[in-house]
């Protein structure tokens, strides 16, 4: 019998490497073929599939005649051919190798993929993407037949009804329907897995990676192997059996009730001996907590992993190792340890390519996705999501995308390409910002901040050219990604428009509500101060890192830093070099699309003084009485070198005059008149009398402006109020309001 069953496996070998050899043969026979008749090569469909995800149509190509290349240097092109089928390791070139052949040597078809920002890399991955699509749907029947069981498989699975009222095949909790891409991204992670579930002594496999780098994609593709027959000698027997913990412990209130019903499940697939476990956030259930007591779980698994005959792999994250498993050395000697890393931005291209073509097949065709719009999708959504990893964000974006544009008309039978401008669009609707066509409204902006800034903001003329020019430099490619939009320190007395002018800027850079967050920072001038802004390891909310993770897009204004403690500025040291803040959790807070604007009255005596002598206003923004200033600052010890240095402007801000402090509060008074106007219908109007009142009550060295609006809500608003409910100020009537009218 044993003699039989070996001729019938050579004989499927046999068989296999000549349809294999065959199939081959007849893609070189189909690229030979297609040097008889040049026009036909556009229209065969490996060529025409390629050609598409490029972006380019029929009218593009047409201008391209192959005849003259195909008959005076048809070596050439075979050579080319067969060399891009060698760099990507395949047995034999094919039509999508001839692609990348056309664009090293036919330089119409070179000019057309430079146009649409295609590189020599960019057509190897398009042909991959072809050849990876090309290997999932060939299923005929030798590779139906490898799929089968061997033989006796039945007998060798054990009977467990405890097991499988507690944990599912991982095949039937991992099958998403996106069945391959696990195999492309996680080919070298699959082969490690396999070599420690194969070895001899402790073969338990830990598998350690953040959330969303593919954890559960490689065991499920350890499934698809065993499910092929095709995994590691000795793991094609195996059942791949997910727990669920949850369900496991559900009910359980003491040590006791645990240590049976956990010890019955892990005996019941012990005796079966073809079980491998998977656990998933293994730090999670080491250490079960029941009220006030703690239950582990720990002593009674490890006895049962380490037997040889019951296999566990257990999914954490690097922190879950570091906290929690590694601490009880052994439990973590039980296994070995697999780290999985974030996939490369090209990485995750290839995991799209299979995932992308999946959703264009259950839309019918009603959406379609170019090479590029996979490229931007990577690419975007590292520049714009900061949470998660991927990937599992872009996946999640690509869903996101594929609803919004089902969401948009699209007359009947036309495909929806999915291009760049289309992810750019949604992003743009999700985070209210503009994002690239967007980017000319960011332009057109910033080359008018100055004006638009300057209709909300009285004075201060110097310090918002200031704050317009870094923004321009900015802007102009003069840094790069890893950095935030901008960092500003104000400097200047209390009361002179510091605050104004950082709303102003939020209103105009991105036009929305909310773009706006204000810390006061003599909040955080005691111990403990970066744990309340960041977090710590067991409490991961802080009031820094929450307000920027769910608004990346905004200005966060530090009202009086200096106040603030030592610990805290040199925590905005990071931010303002990085643009990013790692808290205790190691999680990333993204600060890239942030302005930061801290602001402190340190200097403002010396600032005062500065000004109070002639000319020296009209020359506050030169370089020398900034220097002054600045020295100031760091003799004092006010800031450090180091702290200042990090911003890419110091702004000084000089003390209002008059006729400024009168148009302040003009415009304060024009405000409560529209507040009037808009509730009551009725318009209320100021004399000069009431300004010059409001000024002289409102107006201190010491406070500058800041009384202005307290003082106008109790001299003239409440006497507005008491107009209105005794009628006196109804619908349609017209006061104008003098200093005799004025509260006392």
């Amino acid at each position: 019998m044993p003699i039989v069953i070996a001729i019938i496996g050579w004989i499927v070998l046999v068989l296999i490497y000549i349809f294999v050899e065959l199939k081959h043969t007849r893609r070189v026979r189909a690229v030979v073929a297609l040097f008889r008749d040049p026009k036909r090569v556009w229209g065969n469909p490996i060529i025409a599939w390629m050609v598409r995800r490029i972006g380019l149509t029929e009218s593009d190509l047409a201008t391209i005649d192959l005849t003259p290349l195909f008959r005076d240097h048809r070596k050439q092109v075979i050579q080319a051919a067969e060399a891009a089928a060698r760099e990507q390791k395949w047995h034999n070139f094919s039509e999508h190798d001839l692609v990348v052949a056309l664009y090293q040597l036919e330089s119409g078809f070179h000019t057309l993929c430079d146009d649409a920002h295609i590189e020599y890399r960019d057509l190897q991955l398009i042909s991959r993407w072809w050849h990876l699509e090309d290997e999932k749907h060939k299923e005929g029947f030798l590779m139906r037949f490898s799929r089968e069981k061997p033989l006796g498989y039945s007998s060798l699975s054990g009977y467990t009804p405890l097991l499988d009222e507690f944990a599912q095949p991982a095949a039937a909790v991992y099958d998403t329907k996106r069945s391959h891409f696990h195999l492309s991204a996680h080919k070298q992670m699959l082969k490690q897995l396999q070599g420690i579930l194969t070895q001899s002594g402790f073969n338990n496999a830990l598998v350690v990676g953040e959330s969303g780098t593919g954890k559960r994609a490689l065991i499920f593709a350890l499934t698809r192997l065993i499910e092929r027959g095709i995994a590691s000698r000795g793991l094609n027997v195996r059942r791949v059996m997910v727990l669920n913990m949850e369900r496991l412990l559900a009910g359980i209130t003491n040590q006791g009730q645990l240590r049976d019903r956990v010890g019955a499940v892990f005996a019941e697939a012990e005796r079966a001996g073809n079980i491998a476990l998977v656990i998933e956030n293994m730090h999670e259930f080491v250490q079960v907590k029941n009220g006030l007591s703690t239950m582990s779980i720990a002593e009674i698994i490890i006895p049962f992993i380490r037997s040889q005959r019951l296999q566990l792999i257990a999914l954490t994250t690097p922190e879950g190792l570091q906290d929690v498993i590694a601490r009880d050395k052994q439990l973590h000697d039980s296994f070995v340890v697999l780290q999985i890393a974030e996939p490369t931005p090209e990485e995750t291209m290839v995991i799209l390519f299979d995932i992308i073509d999946d959703i264009e097949r259950r839309s019918e065709d009603m959406v379609y996705f170019s090479y590029q719009s996979v490229r931007a999708l990577v690419t975007l959504a590292d520049q714009y999501i900061s949470q998660g990893k991927r990937p599992q964000k872009v996946i999640t974006l690509i869903d996101q995308l594929v609803s919004w544009l089902q969401t948009k008309p699209v007359r009947d039978g036309e495909t929806n390409i999915i291009t760049k401008s289309h992810i750019e669009q949604f992003l743009s609707e999700r985070f209210g910002v503009a994002i690239g066509e967007g980017d000319k409204a960011v332009r057109d902006t910033l080359l008018n901040l100055e004006k638009l800034m300057k209709e909300d903001v009285v004075g201060q003329g110097v310090a918002i050219t200031a704050i317009a020019n870094a923004l321009r430099r900015r802007q102009a490619a003069l840094s790069s990604h890893a950095h935030t939009i901008g960092n500003f320190l104000f400097i200047g007395p209390t009361g002179v428009g510091k605050t104004s002018v950082a709303k102003a800027l939020a209103k105009h850079y991105y036009k929305r509500d909310g773009a706006f967050i204000y810390m006061n920072m003599t909040e955080y001038g005691g111990p403990g101060a970066v744990q309340q802004l960041i977090g710590t390891r067991d409490e991961p909310s802080g009031a820094l890192s929450n307000a920027v993770r769910e608004n990346p897009f905004c200005l966060l204004l530090l009202d009086e830093i200096e106040k603030s403690s030592k610990e805290v500025r040199d925590l905005f040291l990071q931010i303002l070099d990085e643009g990013r803040l790692i808290n205790p959790r190691q999680d990333i807070v993204d600060f890239r699309h942030t302005i930061i604007i801290a602001t402190s009255n340190a200097g403002a005596e010396l600032i005062h003084d500065t000004v109070q002598g002639g000319d020296q206003r009209e020359q506050f923004d030169s370089a020398a009485i900034k220097q002054r200033i600045m020295e100031h600052i760091v003799h004092e010890h006010l800031f450090s070198p180091e702290f200042l240095n990090r911003f890419d402007e110091v702004v000084l801000f000089q003390p209002l005059e008059k006729t400024q402090l009168h148009m302040i509060a003009r415009m304060h008074l024009d405000a409560a008149a529209t507040r009037i106007l808009d509730e009551h219908d009725a318009t209320v109007e100021f004399a000069d009398d009431v300004i010059d009142a409001v000024v002289e009550r409102g107006y201190t060295p010491e406070y500058g402006a800041r009384e202005l609006q307290r003082v106008i809500q109790d001299m003239v608003e409440s006497v507005l109020a008491k107009m209105v409910l005794e009628d006196k100020l109804r619908k349609g009537s017209h006061l104008i309001m003098t200093r005799a009218m004025l509260a006392a």
